[in-house]
Order: C-alpha cells, then sequence, then structure tokens
C-alpha cells in the first residue's frame, strides 16, 4: 500500500550512489574476513572497532581505502584471484598516501579514523601480496605506537580510539616479543588507559602481564651481553618468578573462582573446521571455548607461560655456562622445568586449533599464526617430532590463505636470538681462555 502511495506522488525517485553501495557492500566484506562469527552475542572489546567504522568509513576516505584492501585481499588470497590481489595491492598503495597526507595536517591525524588506517594498513602487511620481506608488518606496529605516544594517553576518550588502543597495545606486546625489546605500554600511565576502558576484563588483565614480559627478555639478553652478576641474576629469576605468579593469579580469578571452567577439552574429532587436521591424532583432544574471547585469553595466557618456562631454562642454562656458582634457582629441578615446558607447549598446541577455525576470521587467525610462528622456531631445540609435524600442519591450515606468521615478517634478526645456541660474546670469551690454558 505504502509503496502503491509512493508510486501515485510527485515526489522524485530517490537515487542511488554506485560508490556508496560498493563501499557498503566492501565494508560488508571486510567485517566478514575481520570479525569472528561466534562472539557477536558477548562481544570483545578488543573487536568492538569493527562495529563503530560504518559511520566512519563513507566520511574518511583513508580508512575506506584501507578497508577495501584488507577486504580484497582476503578475498584474493582465499580464491586464488590474481586481479582481485592486484587490487588489493593498488588500494593498500592508495590508502598508504592517503594516510600521509592525513598525517600531515594535524586535525585528520588526531582523527580516530586515522588510528584505524594504520592498524587496518598493518593487518594488510600480513599478507604474502604485501609483505616483500621488508618488515611492513613491524614498521606498521612501530609507527601505530609512535602515533599513539604523541597523541598522548588523555586522546583515548572514544569508544572508537578505546577499541584501537586495546588492539595496538596488543601487537605491540607480540612485536616486544618477537624484539626482546621493552614497550611502553607497561607504564603505569598506559595501564591506567586500559583499566579506564573496562574493569576486570579477562583479556585486558591478561595483557597487562604480557606487555611486560618484552622487558623480562630485554633484560635476560643484557645479561648475556654485558656480563653475569649475582644482583642481575637474582633480579632475572625474580621477575620471571613474579610473571609466573601473576598469571598463576589470573587462572586463579578467571577460570577456578568461577565455579565452572571457561575452556573443555573433547575429542579432536568434535572440532569443527580442522581441515588438514582433521585426522591427525597427535593430540586425541583439544580445547573448546565458550567464545572467541575465552579462546583468544586462553591461547595468550598458555603462550606467555610457555615463553617464561623457556626464558627461566634458558637463562639457568647461561649460569651454568658462564660458571657463575649461584643458589638462586627455584625448589624445583631443571628437569621437572624441562618437563613443565613440554607440557606448555602441548597446552598451547591443544587450544590453537579452535581459535583458527575460519569462524574466528582474521582477527583469530593472527593470533594463532604467532603461536605457530613462535613453535616453529622454538620446537627445534627440543626432541618431538610429531609436535614439531603438527605444529607445521597447523601453520598450512589456517584460513585465509596468504597470510604470513608475523614471525616471518622481516627484519628477523632479533627474532632468531630466541633460538639461537650462540652463547653471549663474554661465555665464548671464557671458553677461549679455557681452550688457551689446556
Amino acid at each position: 500500500m505504502a509503496l502503491r502511495q509512493y508510486a501515485a506522488s510527485s515526489s522524485p525517485i530517490p537515487t542511488l550512489s554506485y560508490q556508496a553501495i560498493s563501499r557498503l557492500q566492501m565494508f560488508s566484506k571486510f567485517v566478514g574476513v575481520y570479525y569472528p562469527t561466534d562472539q557477536r552475542n558477548n562481544p570483545s572489546l578488543f573487536c568492538h572497532y569493527i562495529e563503530l567504522l560504518p559511520d566512519a568509513l563513507p566520511r574518511n576516505q583513508p580508512l575506506s581505502s584501507a578497508c577495501a584492501a584488507l577486504s580484497a585481499l582476503q578475498l584474493g588470497s582465499s580464491e586464488g584471484d590474481q586481479n582481485v590481489l592486484m587490487q588489493g595491492q593498488q588500494t593498500y598503495a592508495k590508502s598508504l598516501n592517503q594516510l600521509g597526507l592525513a598525517l600531515s595536517h594535524q586535525t585528520s591525524a588526531n582523527m580516530d579514523e586515522t588510528f584505524g588506517t594504520i592498524l587496518v594498513l598493518g593487518l594488510c602487511e600480513l599478507f604474502k601480496t604485501i609483505n616483500h620481506g621488508e618488515g611492513g608488518w613491524i614498521r606498521h606496529v612501530n609507527g601505530g605506537r609512535q602515533y599513539l605516544q604523541k597523541r598522548g594517553p588523555k586522546s583515548i576518550d572514544t569508544a572508537l580510539s578505546q577499541s584501537l588502543f586495546l588492539n595496538i597495545r596488543h601487537a605491540s606486546m607480540f612485536e616486544g616479543i618477537m624484539r626482546r625489546e621493552k614497550v611502553f605500554f607497561e607504564e603505569p600511565v598506559w595501564q591506567m588507559v586500559a583499566h579506564k576502558i573496562a574493569q576486570d576484563d579477562i583479556l585486558i588483565e591478561l595483557v597487562d602481564i604480557g606487555v611486560h614480559i618484552p622487558t623480562i627478555l630485554e633484560q635476560v639478553d643484557r645479561f648475556n651481553n654485558e656480563g653475569p652478576t649475582i644482583l642481575d641474576a637474582a633480579e632475572i629469576f625474580e621477575i620471571i618468578g613474579l610473571g609466573q605468579e601473576r598469571l598463576k593469579r589470573w587462572l586463579q580469578k578467571h577460570a577456578l573462582a568461577k565455579g565452572a571452567s571457561r575452556w573443555e577439552l573433547v575429542d579432536h574429532r568434535q572440532v569443527e573446521g580442522l581441515g588438514l587436521l582433521a585426522d591427525d591424532a597427535t593430540f586425541p583432544k583439544l580445547y573448546t571455548f565458550e567464545n572467541f574471547g575465552g579462546s583468544h585469553a586462553f591461547v595468550l595466557y598458555n603462550l606467555f607461560c610457555t615463553i617464561l618456562v623457556r626464558t627461566y631454562l634458558q637463562f639457568a642454562q647461561t649460569l651454568k655456562d658462564s660458571e657463575v656458582q649461584l643458589n638462586l634457582f627455584p625448589d624445583e629441578s631443571i628437569k621437572e622445568s624441562e618437563e613443565l615446558l613440554v607440557e606448555q607447549i602441548r597446552d598451547l598446541c591443544r587450544c590453537c586449533p579452535f581459535i583458527s577455525r575460519p569462524n574466528s576470521a582474521v582477527a583469530g587467525h593472527v593470533i594463532a599464526l604467532f603461536c605457530t610462528g613462535y613453535l616453529r622456531a622454538i620446537l627445534p631445540e627440543l626432541d618431538l617430532p610429531e609436535e614439531s609435524a603438527w605444529v607445521e600442519k597447523m601453520s598450512q591450515n589456517i584460513a585465509p590463505k596468504g597470510l604470513m606468521e608475523p614471525m616471518d615478517c622481516p627484519p628477523a634478526g632479533e627474532l632468531y636470538r630466541m633460538r639461537t645456541k650462540r652463547p653471549s660474546p663474554i661465555i665464548e670469551e671464557r671458553q677461549r681462555l679455557v681452550r688457551i690454558r689446556s
């Protein structure tokens, strides 16, 4: 009835903008690419900015182009369509130029949409089509961190800026672990920003612990390079132990104290979307979770535990090699710690498939790829051939195709310090003197 009345009226027929329709379609594709489908009834603050972007896209060309580029890259990679991939490359370059212009003007530089453009372009750098071995993802994370530092903590005052802040903090934590260098997000003023966004949030509190891990790794490297002292060694054991204790308290608060577990071990055949892993019985049981947010947090928890146990073992070996006689080791033996490391690695493997399913989208796949990259870096040190083969399958299985593991994004020199077996210069010099004497 209303349609017939409208047809009979003298009102002009509205015209539809092709550009507006195209933007809407591309944004719909972007949401499908990035936004996990199993958390829409219980959304994570980590992904909240996806819900806020539709209002921003029509009025911001750099952000609109960045979302279009990411969508084209994922579609072209998953379908093997070179024309779409070329379109993604061209749109990425266009957005990059637009971002440069936006940053050159104070007004546009301070817009949340500019912040969002930096974040989305960083995701584009995880695709092999864009990343040609020039460390693009790391550059974008560094750029986003410097951009945020220049804006200052007081600028995080809108829902969009808060969600973007949580994302860049998360990415900077990963990048800091790769480089083994401190990130400023561990500073109290930036921790307060996160706490103002939400109280008692399971992921925010976990990343509060994670942003301190790069500092631990940096201190271990400094110890190796500058030489061991009793005070330095005691301090490093203390901060490793403190990190482990904080993780234990986090687990008790957000899981064990709830009266019911947030996760469950099930037969691996019950987990959907396993692809190449469907018939692999290396891990007969895998973890399932309430939703994307739960799997995100538990994957990070296991990753942090693995890093800290491995760092403890590496540091203990460094002391042994340097002939520093210190009675600083915790009660558990080195053998027990080695067994614990193997169990932590296996637990990390068991929880990665859930977050790498298709419905976890790019948000989950990037997290899973970081974990598989880390495991591939450390497993050659250990005699775990079945686990190594499983992780190789896992990394090949993660959709969308065309994504790179963040740890494969150069420059990788800093990363591989984590798995080098070469002793520090001071230890090498001591070994040389021993050889001379003998």
